[in-house]
């Protein structure tokens, strides 16, 4: 049974996962991904990642937040934090998409 489970994982590890947040020459459409997200949620993401102990975040301006956004993913010791991001959002998206899941989200 756990043959099986680990094979599963192995086939889905990054499946939920943009392609372009992993090519990391991809920095004009990041960009244009972030432009799109609100200054709260670009909040977030820095305060998942850490970035919030080295900048005064809330002080920042949108494009400078997407700016240290980006720089964090880009740098290969960063990848597997990027990837967990990326892919606990997609299912806290999926979990939002549910009536029934939603009260239980605090989000």
């Amino acid at each position: 049974m756990e043959y099986i489970i680990n094979e599963i994982e192995k086939e889905s590890e990054n499946e939920f996962i943009p392609q372009d947040f992993l090519n990391h020459d991809s920095l004009d459409n990041r960009n244009i991904i972030y432009e799109k997200y609100k200054v709260k949620e670009l909040l977030k993401i820095c305060i998942y990642y850490g970035l919030n102990n080295q900048y005064n975040i809330k002080s920042l301006k949108k494009k400078y937040l997407i700016d240290i956004i980006i720089d964090f993913e880009n740098l290969i010791e960063n990848e597997e934090m990027v990837t967990n991001r990326l892919t606990n959002w997609y299912f806290i998206k999926e979990l939002l998409k549910d009536k029934k899941m939603r009260k239980y989200i605090f989000w």
